[in-house]
């Protein structure tokens, strides 16, 4: 088992930050040639991929009008239809929707003037930058804390890369 490396001075603080920087250099090569790998791999997976995705949608627009104009003789009895190689499904459904040349913003208030906030959805969350300046004391009531962390960073200096 290795021995835990310790820092016993600045001078050694000095050195780790050296060799940290130099990891980081290599770290941002190594990287930059997968980043490079992989926009390439997705260049030529969507350019391979393009004419059978525009064939797929293509097939299911036309399926999708079949099933369309014969809606009332393919579901008159089940809402799926089962074939050899997938499924044509109707389903129908309901949605609220803005009628023609309202706002949400319209809509909102309307729904405030009518008195009707339950058709007005509030997300509730802590706020914790305003409990910020709050006592202690406040803070314990409802169940909160303040709690101070310190942190020591290190940042290595980049320096530019050679090669």
């Amino acid at each position: 088992m290795a021995e835990k490396l310790t820092i016993k001075n600045m001078s050694q603080a000095e050195g780790a930050l050296a060799e940290m920087s130099a990891i980081s250099r290599k770290l941002s090569l190594i990287e930059g040639t997968m980043n490079e790998e992989i926009d390439s791999a997705k260049a030529r997976a969507q350019q391979e991929g393009a004419p059978l995705i525009a064939r797929y949608n293509e097939l299911e627009k036309a399926v999708k009008a079949y099933g369309t104009l014969n809606k009332s003789r393919l579901f008159s009895e089940r809402r799926s239809l089962e074939l050899a190689f997938g499924t044509i499904s109707f389903r129908q459904s309901t949605r609220i929707t803005l009628q023609h040349r309202v706002t949400e913003e319209m809509a909102l208030q309307a729904l405030r003037e009518l008195g009707l906030p339950e058709g007005i959805r509030v997300k509730e969350e802590l706020d914790r930058t305003a409990m910020a300046d709050w006592p202690d004391s406040k803070l314990e009531t409802v169940g909160m804390k303040r709690r101070t962390v310190d942190t020591i960073s290190v940042d290595v200096k980049a320096e530019e890369l050679v090669g």
